[in-house]
């Protein structure tokens, strides 16, 4: 015991010696696996140390992006304060994060609720779609996504014909679409969501759109509402079916009414 002890920690104090061939090729063997056994042990011990810096830099980093989320969107100091608490609380799974949208994903519901509410209830509750949408997954996905883009009196949002890239969610103001013939057939206003029919169709848009005041909207990309899918598909089927019966409603609603006014025309000729 005395030998093998001090063999395996390379003390060798020289006191014991190996004689025969048989006990050099076992000092050998046994000095060799202390060696490993050393370097084992030391590795992982510094592995450990390592990873521990890691994950304490990778909450920081967590930290200081709740520290600017809460600055841009003036979140109240008590519900940071518990954010923060529950990050330091729950460090273990906050080291695998990476993304802000993941570390948002990682709170409670209640928390991540109240923080949806705070930031984006405004929007939530200007859009109806955004109100009826009950995936909080989903909401804090696209939410965060949607560009601002305003518009004046007159402005033209896109012509007959152009390709379908955008979907827009109307905060405030009115706009109109225009027929082929140039007739106003249908309105849409605050809380409305306009343009999805010809995005997620895939098809040309089948109308021109007329900002009828000052426009507020918020816009969301095709190839933003594709990443979509992988979160929530059963909202992105569900815009997309009711895409197509928007689609069919429009295009029915215009030709009615381009029909009618054709008819009315006819008829005023006739009469002179």
């Amino acid at each position: 015991m005395h030998w093998a002890t001090q063999t395996i920690t390379t003390v060798g104090y020289g006191d014991i010696t190996a004689n025969t061939n048989a006990e050099i090729i076992i000092s050998l063997l046994w000095m060799l696996f202390g060696v490993a056994f050393y370097s084992f042990i030391i590795g992982n011990f510094s592995s450990l140390i390592s990873g521990n810096d890691q994950m304490a830099a990778n909450i920081e980093k967590k930290v200081r992006n709740l520290a600017v989320l809460s600055q841009k969107a003036n979140i109240p100091f008590e519900l940071t304060r518990k954010i923060k608490t529950f990050i330091g609380n729950n460090s273990e799974g906050v080291y695998s994060l990476i993304h802000e949208t993941n570390l948002i994903k990682m709170l409670t519901p209640a928390l991540r609720d109240e923080l949806l509410s705070f930031i984006y209830g405004k929007i939530v509750a200007k859009v109806q779609f955004f109100k009826d949408c009950k995936d909080q997954d989903f909401l804090w996905h696209v939410l965060p996504q949607l560009k601002s883009i305003n518009l004046k009196k007159g402005d033209v949002l896109f012509f007959r014909g152009d390709y379908a890239e955008d979907i827009y969610f109307i905060v405030q103001g009115i706009i109109k679409l225009y027929s082929k013939d140039g007739n106003p057939f249908h309105k849409v206003s605050d809380g409305q969501m306009l343009g999805e029919s010809d995005t997620l169709l895939d098809l040309p848009r089948n109308s021109k759109a007329i900002a009828q005041s000052n426009l507020s909207m918020l816009v969301l990309s095709k190839s933003q509402f594709e990443n979509l899918f992988q979160y929530s598909q059963e909202y992105c089927f569900k815009m997309i079916i009711e895409s197509r019966l928007t689609r069919d409603t429009l295009a029915n609603k215009m030709n009615r009414l381009d029909q009618k006014l054709m008819n009315r025309k006819e008829r005023l000729e006739r009469k002179e």
